[in-house]
């Protein structure tokens, strides 16, 4: 049975947090893939995490922001703005800030859609987090990978 199509403006408030600490504001959805809006506001920080249920595509519609990505051996750390897209497979680790005066936004899509099932990344021996705050707050300086 097929679902039926769907129309669906963005809201002004939040339908939720994500685990990394960015508002999130749910659109449209299909039984194969989803689509949302991310916003972070100016200079905040989100915590490192990796999805384990879903992949994702983000296409930046506003504001600057630092992406950190970690899959394996590979490790990249991508500055991004209106008009560029990126993409993190399942399990890849990500942590992202909102650079300048303005918030960073996105729409991703996901597959399969609904919410993604997101573990705090840690690293090392010891199982610290990689990163702090746990929450969305200004801007402070991230481990030396995140560093300008």
């Amino acid at each position: 049975m097929s679902q039926p199509f769907e129309t669906k403006s963005l809201s002004d408030e939040p339908d939720h947090l994500a685990p990394d600490g960015s508002e999130i504001r749910v659109l449209v959805s299909t039984g194969k893939a989803g689509l949302a809006h991310i916003r972070l506001a100016p200079g905040a920080v989100t915590i490192a995490v990796a999805h384990r249920t879903i992949d994702e595509l983000w296409y930046v519609l506003a504001g600057q922001g630092r992406i950190w990505r970690r899959m394996g051996e590979q490790e990249s750390i991508v500055d991004v703005g209106p008009g560029d897209s990126i993409s993190l497979p399942l399990g890849t680790a990500f942590q992202f800030r909102a650079e300048g005066d303005e918030p960073f936004e996105a729409v991703t899509a996901t597959t399969p859609p609904g919410r993604a099932a997101t573990r705090p990344f840690r690293s090392g021996a010891s199982g610290r987090r990689r990163f702090e705050p746990r929450r969305a707050q200004p801007a402070q300086p991230l481990a030396r990978m995140l560093r300008t």
